[in-house]
């Protein structure tokens, strides 16, 4: 994310600034740019008053106080302080992320890391890698939250503190939700909530979360709640003049209807949307893929194929792994129900081992449910034991929930036997899918496309 420098911010407080809409709408969604604002806000606001600027300071009366003039001191170095800290945090950041990982709390704190700028950079960095390494960003986010935490009041609006921690915590709920760790994303959101609920005016930011548990909301199944969220969110970023995030909190009502079974009310939606000038371009990709789903639903499977085919190939130029793997696993669903099996059993084996790759185990457990389920469509149940010892195993050895575990040995016994039919397998994936997330390090069934 790019920011306005300090000159640009002072126009704008002082109420001389050419781009004041543009400055309008970055502010309301960048907090640290906000937060520098407010403080030239408050120093123009000072400024102004006529004790500041009288001749007769010779009065008690008329003199401001020491505690105005220690304010207008601070407020006058705050922006010298952050345009200072914005020009060395992406060094500071690059030079950490590149040192041992277990390396970084520490060298960040000995070499004076602990400022807004840091913090902005980790952020930043953190939103370029979560689609292509989500672990790793997850390590970046919880290290903002943990600088955030400890960054020194002094010297900062109190409004800018509470923002840039708003800003951290929210971060890394969504990366947390992208692994599928439901609950823990859950309560950052509410650690953010509460941050945000500190500053003057937070009515923007907690739309914004209110689009976050959205997004959980949906893979743990409370969909009504979903929608009334994503509507809410979708009316505050209208109303605030933020177009852009308008049209993200309409794609998502699309996906939570969709999911809703109203299939064609979401449809309608990503239609009117997908060619938007305003729309940016990794959400219009998103909303592509998510025309296929409708589409595949619809029973239209040729223009499914198109429109899933079409993301996949964007998301390859973007360099966008997780996301791309997803629309591949939906591909392969759609190439399965239009009867081509043998190119959706190739799919489902790529996916499984991509998913693995990328630290995603619950969604790489999902398509091997998945592939089990071809392969007996198909009169291949070779392969389908040794499918079902590896996903137990795996989910046995990182602490799944004994449901889980029960239905998947379930599942194990009923192959040896020599009794699983591609219902039962679609059975245990829909069972599994719909568990949440536990408490501690453990995983649960993972986000679907949609609700990128």
């Amino acid at each position: 994310m790019s920011h306005y420098d300090d000159e640009a911010l002072l126009m704008y407080a002082e109420g001389t600034s050419p781009i004041r809409e543009e400055i309008t709408a970055h502010v309301t969604s960048c907090g640290a740019c906000a937060g520098l604002l407010s403080a030239h806000e408050e120093l123009a606001a000072m400024l102004r008053m006529a004790d500041v600027w009288s001749d007769a300071w010779t009065a008690e009366d008329k003199k401001p106080s020491p505690a105005d003039q220690r304010r207008i001191q601070e407020l006058a170095t705050v922006a010298q302080r952050l345009d200072d800290e914005q020009s060395s945090a992406a060094v500071i950041v690059e030079t950490l992320l590149a040192s041992p990982q277990p390396w970084w709390r520490t060298k960040l704190m000995r070499e004076g890391g602990q400022t807004v700028g840091v913090i902005r950079a980790l952020l930043d960095r953190a939103r370029v890698i979560q689609p292509k390494a989500p672990l790793q960003a997850l390590e970046i986010t919880s290290l903002a939250v943990d600088v955030a935490a400890e960054l020194p009041i002094v010297g900062y609006p109190s409004d800018l503190i509470f923002s840039i921690r708003g800003h951290a915590w929210r971060e890394h709920a969504y990366t947390l939700s992208l692994l599928g760790r439901y609950r823990e994303a859950l309560d950052s959101t509410a650690r953010a909530e509460e941050v945000f609920r500190q500053t003057a005016i937070p009515e923007y930011e907690l739309a914004r979360i209110d689009l976050m548990r959205v997004h959980v909301f949906r893979a743990i199944d409370r969909i009504p709640e979903a929608i009334v969220l994503a509507r809410k969110a979708a009316a505050t970023f209208e109303e605030f003049g933020d177009r852009r995030r308008f049209l993200n909190a309409q794609v998502t009502t699309a996906a939570m209807l969709y999911s809703n079974g109203t299939i064609r009310d979401a449809l309608e939606i990503w239609h009117a949307v997908v060619d938007d000038r305003d729309l940016d371009d990794v959400t219009r990709i998103m909303v592509m893929a998510n025309l296929g789903l409708c589409y595949r639903e619809l029973g239209d499977f040729d223009r499914a194929c198109q429109q899933l085919s079409t993301a996949i190939a964007e998301y390859e130029v973007l360099g966008m792994d997780m996301y791309k793997t997803r629309t591949r696993n939906s591909l392969a669903t759609t190439l399965m129900r239009a009867g081509r099996s043998d190119a959706a059993i190739r799919m489902f084996e790529d996916t499984w081992k991509e998913f693995e790759r990328l630290g995603m185990e619950s969604e790489a457990a999902l398509v091997a449910l998945e592939l089990a389920e071809a392969l007996l469509v198909v009169g291949r149940p070779e392969r389908v034991p040794h499918i079902c010892r590896t996903l137990l195993d795996r989910f046995t050895s990182a602490g799944m929930t004994s449901r889980a575990v029960t239905a998947l040995a379930f599942l194990r016994e009923a192959v040896a036997a020599g009794q699983a039919q591609p219902t039962l397998v679609r059975h245990v994936y829909d069972f599994l899918r719909a568990i949440p997330a536990t408490s501690g390090g453990t995983t649960a069934m993972a986000m679907l496309p949609l609700e990128d």
